[in-house]
């Protein structure tokens, strides 16, 4: 008889300390994650490259809730306004 082996994070139970707004959040970046990341990571990795302004304007189109690194926004968009 053989049990599912247990995930090592859920020994840490983690999930038990997120509110519902947090899983939500997490969701969503799962699913950002899933289809607008992995399908060109093995591309930015053979290039040696990021697309840091295709993928800050990919988060803000997405309103996901993620801060960029303090005055990247000035390196991507030179201080446009309403961005």
């Amino acid at each position: 008889m053989s049990k599912d082996p247990v995930h090592p994070l859920a020994l840490f139970a983690t999930d038990s300390l997120l509110s519902q707004e947090d899983r939500t959040i997490q969701a969503t970046v799962r699913r950002f994650v899933t289809e607008r990341i992995r399908p060109h990571l093995g591309e930015w990795y053979e290039s040696g490259q990021l697309p840091a302004r295709e993928l800050a304007d990919w988060i803000v189109a997405e309103k996901l809730p993620v801060r960029f690194q303090m005055q990247l926004h000035k390196l991507l968009w030179n201080d446009e306004p309403g961005r």
